[in-house]
């Protein structure tokens, strides 16, 4: 008897224990809708949420590049928080979330938030790693935006994001495109170029948009943008806390121009 309550007892460990990593990955979930202007896809959840994100591996059809180019609206607020638990490297470290738009497949599409929010977004791709050279570039909720990319109506709250390069609350870097009527919080941290909002723009615009985002950087660092080679600012603001190592990019509230000081 007592051996088949051991039996019993260990075998409900191991359960609860592979339900627990089981929930802990990522588990991409296709939204409603078809992605077009007229019927975008509806992001309801985190697993919805991924499902953009997802690679070709995970989500073969439709391709990433085919999600990354089309049309969504957030139905609900997101609760992010699990991320902090996503892709384990075997040593106690986990990765968090993986960037929607990555170098090969730039988000080139429109990203309605309806006025949500998604809250609690973890992403450990830079500074805890044993060395900046494993680091990774173009890190927030979205990696790089391009091709005239919209991201409307959302709000951040509570990131946990660290990078390399072009780092950013809500983008990394923006080729082409606008961010409109959206905030941060949290904390940012990179090596370079690096904003509460948006680490790098080479030519875009943000519009409506405030940062509470602590920001740590080594240099070309901005409350709410990192760099700006070419791009417009208007009704937008930053009062997060900046702690840069070397340079600040340029006005502290609004991010970097082409000379540090």
């Amino acid at each position: 008897m007592k051996k088949l309550l051991f039996s019993l007892l260990v075998t409900v460990a191991l359960l609860l224990g592979s339900n627990t990593t089981i929930s802990a990955q990522p588990t991409p979930v296709a939204p409603a809708g078809s992605g077009t202007a007229a019927d975008p896809w509806q992001i309801a959840t985190l697993e919805n949420l991924y499902w953009i994100a997802a690679s070709d591996a995970v989500v073969p059809s439709p391709t990433q590049a085919i999600r990354c180019s089309k049309s969504y609206v957030q139905t609900a607020n997101i609760d992010a928080s699990p991320t902090s638990t996503w892709f384990p490297d075997g040593s106690g470290v986990y990765y968090g979330w993986s960037p929607i738009g990555k170098e090969l497949n730039n988000f080139t599409g429109n990203y309605n938030g309806d006025y949500h929010t998604i809250n609690g977004l973890y992403i450990n791709r830079g500074h805890n790693y044993n060395s900046w050279l494993f680091a990774e570039d173009y890190i927030g909720l979205f990696g790089i935006i391009n091709s005239g990319a919209v991201i409307s109506n959302v709000g951040l709250t509570n990131v946990s994001i660290a990078g390399k390069y072009q780092v950013g609350g809500l983008v990394g870097r923006i080729v082409s495109g606008t961010v409109t009527n959206a905030y941060a919080t949290g904390s940012v941290t990179g090596l370079t170029h690096v904003g509460g909002m948006v680490g790098h723009i080479e030519s875009g615009t943000i519009t409506n948009a405030y940062s509470t985002v602590k920001v740590s950087a080594w240099d070309y660092i901005g409350g709410l943008v990192g760099r700006i080679v070419e791009g417009t600012i208007t009704n937008s603001y930053a009062i997060g806390r900046l702690y840069e190592t070397n340079r600040i990019g340029g006005l502290p509230i609004g991010g970097g121009g082409d000379t540090p000081h």
